[in-house]
C-alpha cells in the first residue's frame, strides 16, 4: 500500500517564495501540489492574526490570493513532474 501526500498552500504570497518552495516539497517526498483559488481558502478576520497565521505579520489580508494557473506554470516548468 502506499499513502501520497499532498499540499495546497501555493498560491498565497509571497511570490518569490513559489519555485524554492515547490522545490523544497518535491524534495520531502510531497506526491501533489494543489493550486487554490480564494474560493478554496477563506479565513475570518478574527483569526488572522500573526500567533495563528505566522504570515499575518507580513500580509494584513487573509484574502490576499495569486491567480492559481501561473503558478501551476512555473512549478511545471522547475520540478520533475513537471
Amino acid at each position: 500500500m502506499q499513502i501520497e501526500v499532498g499540499v495546497s498552500r501555493l498560491t498565497r504570497p509571497p511570490v518569490d517564495a513559489l519555485i524554492p518552495l515547490a522545490k523544497q516539497l518535491e524534495a520531502s517526498g510531497i506526491d501533489a501540489m494543489w493550486f487554490a483559488d480564494h474560493f478554496l481558502n477563506w479565513y475570518p478576520p478574527s483569526v488572522w492574526t500573526p500567533d495563528i497565521f505566522a504570515q499575518a505579520a507580513t500580509e494584513p489580508s487573509a484574502h490576499t490570493f495569486v491567480d492559481p494557473a501561473p503558478y501551476m506554470g512555473a512549478v511545471a516548468t522547475h520540478t520533475l513532474s513537471g
